[in-house]
């Protein structure tokens, strides 16, 4: 799931590059070349990030085989109309919040296309993402997304504040989390993961940290895979807490707050997107019944206050292990247990009212 380079949050400040944003004209090393108010990496290295630049903007672009290390030190950034951080290419970018700093990242207009990619995000990557370090970032952003990595997004420290209209957390191969504090308030989904190619991948992995959210739709939403190892995740509001065509519950503590369901497992979205037809099968609610989703409970702590279904499965329900208690719906139609196959529980406590 994570690298042993995913953890390693040091630097060599000798041999890296520094960037004072506040002082560009001032600037000079190899590797990087300024142009008014955008900064380009093109050259594998770590670069050392401090100072304020309004409407500007840093873009990596470097080899498919090389590694990029962003340290934000103490950086103010903002952009009226695209990325204030934008990875066009690379193998891996780092982006390291150093010890004790305070940064804060923001697009503050539109979006306007520079290039051929649909640029929508504070952070915005085609390579794989790693963020990690323990500085503070605050992301703001209410035309577009927060983080967004058109690979896999992994974050493993720092403390993060992100308000945006679009996704808060966005990784279109996969999006995993070991660790970090989180405050999260999204016009859309959370943490969303979604891979209209691959139907192995749009997947999401939590192992640690502690998570606050409160969005418009999803809490968690992957097209592909829920799985929760541990963690801290309090989802205030949402529409539906967690979304997945499989959705594992092995540890943590999880509560969620939901006008829709709490839990829903359905490939649907999958179906969608392949465009194959449904086989026929009608689970409740009126949605496709399938052979393939389900919620699974091994382990953990959840409690779901849910406004329709508690869990919901389009699939099967697996109880084997946890604590799981269920504050159901009110409303005629709906319960606090939806199935469409089975439910197995085997252990654990288990409490749906």
């Amino acid at each position: 799931m994570f690298s042993d380079r995913d953890f390693d949050t040091s630097y060599d400040e000798e041999s890296s590059t520094k960037i004072n944003l506040s002082e560009l004209s001032l600037m000079s090393g190899e590797g990087v070349t300024v142009e008014g108010n955008t900064i380009k990496i093109t050259e594998e290295g770590t670069y050392i990030l401090s100072g304020k630049l309004e409407d500007g903007r840093v873009i990596v672009e470097v080899d498919d085989k090389e590694k990029v290390q962003l340290v934000l030190d103490g950086v103010s950034l903002n952009n009226d109309s695209t990325s204030p951080i934008y990875v066009k290419s690379g193998d891996k970018v780092f982006i390291t919040l150093a010890a004790g700093s305070e940064n804060s990242l923001s697009t503050t207009g539109e979006y306007v296309n520079i290039d051929e990619n649909n640029i929508d995000a504070v952070i915005f990557s085609k390579s794989d993402l790693t963020l990690n370090g323990s500085g503070s970032l605050n992301i703001t952003n209410k035309y577009g997304n927060g983080i967004s990595s058109k690979d896999d997004l992994r974050i493993t420290g720092g403390t993060y504040g992100i308000e945006v209209s679009g996704q808060a957390l966005e990784g279109n191969d996969n999006v995993r989390v070991a660790d970090g504090n989180f405050v999260i308030k999204a016009g859309k989904d959370g943490i969303h993961s979604e891979n209209n190619d691959d139907a192995s991948l749009g997947n999401i992995y939590i192992k640690g940290g502690k998570l606050e959210i409160s969005v418009e739709d999803e809490g968690l939403d992957a097209i592909s895979d829920i799985t929760v190892d541990g963690g801290i995740i309090s989802i205030l509001k949402s529409s539906e807490g967690m979304e997945a065509e499989t959705i594992n519950i092995n540890g943590g503590k999880i509560d969620v707050v939901s006008s829709d369901d709490g839990f829903n497992a359905s490939d649907s979205d999958k179906l969608n997107v392949s465009g194959e037809a449904t086989s026929g099968k009608t689970a409740a609610g009126g949605e496709a019944g399938s052979d393939t989703a389900y919620v699974k409970i091994t382990g953990g702590e959840v409690l779901i206050n849910s406004g329709t279904d508690g869990i919901d499965s389009n699939g099967a329900l697996y109880v084997s292990g946890g604590y799981t208690q269920i504050l159901g719906p009110t409303s005629n139609g709906d319960g606090a247990v939806d199935y469409y196959s089975a439910a197995d529980i085997t252990g654990g406590t288990f409490i749906a009212t």
